[in-house]
């Protein structure tokens, strides 16, 4: 018998195994380790193959997922602007067949306005003949602030908010606590309306 190498390639690697026929201990060895050559080769296939398989289920559960996820559309509001002290019109996104209701303009109309530190607070919205009245609590920032500028902002932006949004409302009514609203330089009766159409 002659002394041979035995070149095993695999994946980029080569190794080299001396006196391969010469020696059954070398054989074994060689056998044994393309044994475990093959096995890791297979596995990390199989691994590749559940990876892709997971990848492709995880893209299809969220394309279901969107796919049945209603589609949205724009509404607008109006927020205050701090430095001018003006009304800001300000996009909100609606699920597709939804509509705005007081409450639903109102908790965007707070959200937007604590996000600038505006503490405004409003016991409820309800429908009086064809007007909206807004119930502000006595706790309202606006309510007790000096600031007749940002009042005058804040109740214009929520009157406009309301009366753009709402079809079924001829005007906006504030009051606080239930009775007339009367604050600082404001002095509205009990039923006068802020804003109409």
């Amino acid at each position: 018998m002659t002394n041979r190498s035995v070149k095993i390639i695999s994946d980029n690697n080569m190794f080299l195994v001396g006196n391969a026929m010469g020696n059954i201990k070398n054989y074994s060895l060689i056998i044994l380790f393309a044994v475990l050559l093959c096995a890791t080769v297979f596995a990390s296939s199989c691994q590749e193959e559940d990876t892709v398989s997971d990848n492709k289920n995880y893209k299809e559960e969220i394309a279901s997922v969107t796919g049945d996820a209603p589609a949205t559309k724009l509404a607008y509001i109006y927020n205050v602007n701090l430095d001018t002290f003006e009304k800001e019109s300000v996009a909100v996104m609606l699920a597709a067949g939804s509509k705005m209701t007081p409450d639903t303009i109102m908790n965007y109309l707070i959200t937007c306005f604590t996000e600038k530190s505006l503490d405004v607070k409003v016991n409820k919205t309800y429908y009086e003949d064809a007007n909206l009245v807004v119930d502000f609590s006595k706790a309202s920032e606006i309510l007790n602030s000096d600031n007749s500028e940002l009042e005058t902002a804040i109740l214009d932006a929520i009157g406009q908010s309301l009366i753009d949004n709402l079809e079924n409302i001829e005007g906006v009514i504030f009051r606080i606590e239930g009775e007339a609203y009367v604050n600082h330089g404001f002095s509205l009766g009990l039923n006068e309306v802020y804003i109409s159409k």
